[in-house]
């Protein structure tokens, strides 16, 4: 499982690349997300839509620190430390939650909660 965490964070980390809309589509319908730079409680992908118009202009490169995966095949968790560098130069280390459960139609994982908070 630890492989197919890393292949969607890199994922979700490529997606900060192109547009709020691209990121939010990772996420299921009803997800939940507790963003790093904003601790609003945002559900929904029209919410985390809105989440990342305020992150993507930071304009973020990510790269997981350390990172433990529990879990199967169907629904996992995967959690740890992250860094994000931002075009200022200033660098964000946070902890991160992402809980992914597995479309039995379409075989795609999707984010359906994803808390980020800066490491204090």
């Amino acid at each position: 499982m630890k492989k197919i965490a890393l292949e969607l964070f890199e994922e979700w980390n490529n997606s900060l690349l192109k547009s709020p809309k691209s990121v939010a589509l990772l996420y299921g319908e009803n997800a939940v997300l507790l963003g790093t730079i904003n601790g609003k409680f945002r559900k929904g992908r029209e919410e985390i839509e809105g989440y990342f118009k305020l992150f993507l202009p930071l304009k973020p490169i990510g790269k997981i620190d350390k990172m433990t995966v529990i879990g199967d095949e169907y629904f996992f968790t995967s959690f740890g430390h992250y860094s994000f560098v931002l075009k200022s130069g200033e660098i964000i280390h946070a902890r991160f939650t992402f809980v992914y459960k597995k479309d039995i139609k379409t075989g795609k994982y999707k984010i359906v909660h994803h808390h980020s908070s800066r490491i204090p």
